[in-house]
């Protein structure tokens, strides 16, 4: 991504009211030493322009700190980029821990344009398995309103494919006691196979603020929101 390269319509996450985003943002700015600041118009001209966890960002009004969870901090309400019709993946009993995750990652990458699934880490017992998740946004699209649509329909994509990557791989890991799906290391919760099998639909995950509760919630949560936790005196 070109840093500043147009201005755009985006979602910030200090601005979104949610603990998570007001807690990464306030730990995030402290690392960098630097200060956050929000947009004060709507006006799409002075909008700052954030796709990735983390992302330090030039804005039209200086240096902006964005701590976006796992993806663009949009509502999400989009309908989804059509997933494509792909058969599951064929999973043998002789199949490694390892093997097993790569097909995994694989199909979800074949399934969903556009996602990407890399720096797969398992164990040798299969008991603990962990993905990067990430969004290929188009920068090139040369329409603001476009592509901020764009932004947004691809993030409630990158939060579906990631929890349908969570639910498969408590599918096919019989021993399975903990599973990651993660963009920016600070940001890595880790999910019981319990936890995972109890989770609805993995398109009711698209939208930001219930994607955000299910990180929360995590039985080992995000080292910067426990952080920001500790920090705030919060539960």
């Amino acid at each position: 991504m070109r840093l500043g390269s147009w201005p755009a319509k985006a979602c910030l996450s200090a601005s979104t009211g949610s603990f998570v985003g007001r807690a990464v943002a306030r730990v995030t700015a402290s690392m960098y030493r630097i200060r956050i600041t929000a947009p004060r118009t709507r006006d799409p001209h002075r909008a700052i322009v954030i796709v990735k966890a983390g992302d330090v960002v030039r804005s039209l009004n200086g240096l902006v700190i964005a701590s976006c969870l796992l993806g663009a901090a949009c509502s999400g309400h989009e309908q989804p980029t059509s997933p494509q019709p792909v058969r599951p993946p064929a999973i043998a009993v002789t199949d490694t821990p390892a093997a097993r995750a790569d097909k995994l990652a694989r199909y979800i990458e074949v399934r969903w344009p556009r996602i990407l699934v890399r720096d797969i880490d398992v164990d040798l017992g299969g008991t603990t398995v962990a993905y990067r998740v990430s969004a290929d946004y188009d920068t090139s699209i040369p329409d603001r309103d476009a592509f901020a649509e764009h932004v947004a329909r691809l993030a409630g994509d990158h939060r579906q494919a990631s929890v349908e990557l969570l639910k498969l791989t408590a599918r096919h890991f019989p021993n399975l006691r903990y599973a990651s799906v993660w963009q920016d290391s600070f940001l890595q919760a880790f999910w019981s196979r319990e936890q995972i099998l109890e989770l609805g639909p993995a398109s009711s995950f698209r939208d930001f603020d219930r994607y955000t509760q299910l990180v929360q919630e995590a039985e080992i949560p995000p080292p910067l929101l426990t952080l920001a936790r500790d920090s705030s005196g919060s539960p």
